[in-house]
């Protein structure tokens, strides 16, 4: 069976090349289910296969967080395409409750004009 010490050093080196490419994290996955394929060859239970994998995962997980601040590198042009897209109605939003609040504005000085012109009249 592959040493789990083993797979987290040629992760190492996978992932030290500073990219994040699919063929690496593909070549991670089918590390992952030959720990699985190796560990059913043993006749381990499946909880015990399950419990590998899931150690694998997270560790790796953890890793790639802490390596490479993954939030900020994957994340953050795809949170500031959703910003801009979403910033947009609400500008627009913004622009058009401006110009209610102008009308609004305008109708109200104009009633108080009739207003006080029609008691000046009265």
């Amino acid at each position: 069976m592959i040493n789990i010490r083993q797979k987290n050093y040629k992760a190492q080196q996978i992932y030290s090349k500073q990219t994040l490419e699919p063929s690496w994290i593909f070549a991670d996955v089918l590390l992952l289910l030959m720990l699985m394929y190796n560990a059913q060859l043993q006749n381990l239970s499946f909880i015990s296969i399950v419990e590998l994998q899931l150690h694998s995962l997270i560790l790796l997980i953890i890793w790639l967080i802490c390596e490479f601040d993954l939030i900020n590198i994957c994340f953050v042009r795809k949170w500031k395409m959703e910003a801009r897209i979403l910033s947009k109605p609400y500008r627009e939003s913004k622009a058009r409750l401006a110009a209610l609040g102008k009308q609004t504005t305008e109708n109200s000085q104009t009633y108080a004009f009739s207003n006080d012109l029609q008691n000046a009249l009265t």
